[in-house]
């Protein structure tokens, strides 16, 4: 998507994945890895922190717990699909 077309939605969603990828980051940093000022990224950090997505760490920022409690539990949703695959495949061996 176009910067020019991009929403607040999608920049607070791009913000969310690069914070996934970085880890700890400063507001900079994320101002230089998302192409966005600095002033906006700031807004979007702000109040993805009032809803516990990003939480600050000093000087740095992190994903907050509730974007930690999504993540959990996308990976918990991932091992069971993988447990589910690989009881299907040992069945399959044994049967054959």
């Amino acid at each position: 998507m176009s910067k020019a077309k991009s929403t607040t939605v999608d920049k607070a969603c791009r913000l969310l994945k690069e914070a996934a990828g970085l880890g700890p980051f400063g507001l900079s940093e994320m101002a230089r890895a998302l192409d966005e000022p600095v002033s906006t990224v700031d807004r979007l950090i702000k109040t993805l922190a009032d809803h516990n997505f990003l939480e600050r760490r000093g000087e740095r920022w992190r994903l907050g717990p509730f974007a930690r409690a999504m993540w959990a539990e996308g990976v918990r949703a991932l091992r069971q699909e993988r447990q589910a695959i690989e009881n299907e495949l040992n069945k399959i061996s044994l049967e054959g």
